[in-house]
């Protein structure tokens, strides 16, 4: 299986706060961030996306909205000189957490099988 985990979510599973203290749709990730820290030697670590990357991502999620004001508040916050910030602000400000959760494990899943592919890494 492949699983992504955000850096920020590895430094939340580190900080010891309990999983219930975070909003449910960052316990998921949270819970495997814990998991991989406490049995690493069960994981296979992927190169890191760029920065180029993730901003590709949430901009790609920007145009798949409907609402166009919430479509122009995501490009607005990738182009902000702190978007990562400002894009989960928007991205809670309009209730698009579950949304943008779904759309950003897509992504990630999809180029995770294309570098498994290329390095022959059976899936399971």
């Amino acid at each position: 299986a492949v699983l992504t985990v955000m850096e920020e979510e590895f430094e939340d599973a580190r900080s010891g706060e309990p999983i219930e203290s975070f909003p449910d749709w960052e316990q998921g990730p949270i819970a495997i961030a814990r998991k991989i820290l406490e049995t690493p030697d069960q994981f296979i670590k992927l190169p890191a996306l760029s920065l180029k990357n993730e901003l590709n991502i949430m901009s790609l999620f920007g145009q798949t909205l409907e609402d166009p004001v919430a479509s122009d508040a995501v490009g607005d916050a990738v182009e902000s000189d702190k978007a990562l910030r400002d894009f989960k602000q928007v991205i809670y400000n309009f209730g698009l957490e579950k949304e943008w959760a779904a759309f950003r494990s897509k992504a990630y899943l999809a180029m995770a099988r294309k570098w498994c592919e290329k390095h022959e890494i059976p899936l399971e």
